[in-house]
């Protein structure tokens, strides 16, 4: 899950590309602003959408455990708390380039922009021990998904990374839809 997880953080951005900016680059997004649901409920189906393709590749990789199983010795709850986050971590990058995607004219700079949020958030907690400062340093260190995830790859299930990963999605969802309405306003 570890390799798998380095995998997602580089497909996400190819995934949300068109969630977003894809609508703005065919003047799609339009529809969106004047339909009769409302800018969050647009945001949470997209970002529904795009988690059931993640929860796809997590059923798909779970035949690996399957067959682990079958020929050899499955220690399952640390295989369900490393599945649990990598979903956890897949969901968050995925609010991240949803959000990521609003700001993006086009589906490539969506992606540009998306890989790059993603290394950002993932390898904070690499730049934080190169920065001198100990209030920049630890901020950095607090938003690593990295550091986030190393407890659930190794089998240890903590409340606080769980808790961390839910906010994540939950605020990059909610300045998504404050993205997408002051757009809405602006445009008019």
């Amino acid at each position: 899950l570890s390799n798998l997880s380095y995998v997602w953080m580089l497909l996400s951005p190819l995934l949300t590309k068109r969630l977003i900016a894809g609508e703005r680059r065919q003047g799609t997004d339009q529809l969106l602003y004047s339909s009769p649901c409302s800018i969050g409920a647009v945001v949470l189906g997209k970002y529904a959408a795009a988690c059931t393709v993640l929860l796809c590749t997590v059923g798909a990789s779970g035949i690996y455990a399957l067959i682990v199983a079958i020929y050899g010795t499955l220690y399952l709850p640390e295989t369900l708390v490393g599945y649990l986050g990598f979903v956890l971590q897949g969901c968050a990058f995925l609010a991240l380039d949803l959000f990521v995607s609003c700001f993006a004219r086009s589906q490539m700079t969506a992606v540009v922009l998306g890989v790059g949020a993603n290394l950002l958030v993932w390898f904070s907690d690499v730049v934080a021990q190169a920065v001198t400062a100990d209030a920049v340093s630890n901020a950095l260190s607090f938003i690593s998904l990295y550091q986030r995830f190393a407890p659930f790859a190794q089998g240890q299930l903590r409340a606080a990374n769980v808790l961390y990963d839910l906010v994540f999605v939950g605020s990059m969802l909610f300045l998504s839809v404050r993205v997408l309405d002051a757009r809405r306003w602006s445009e008019a």
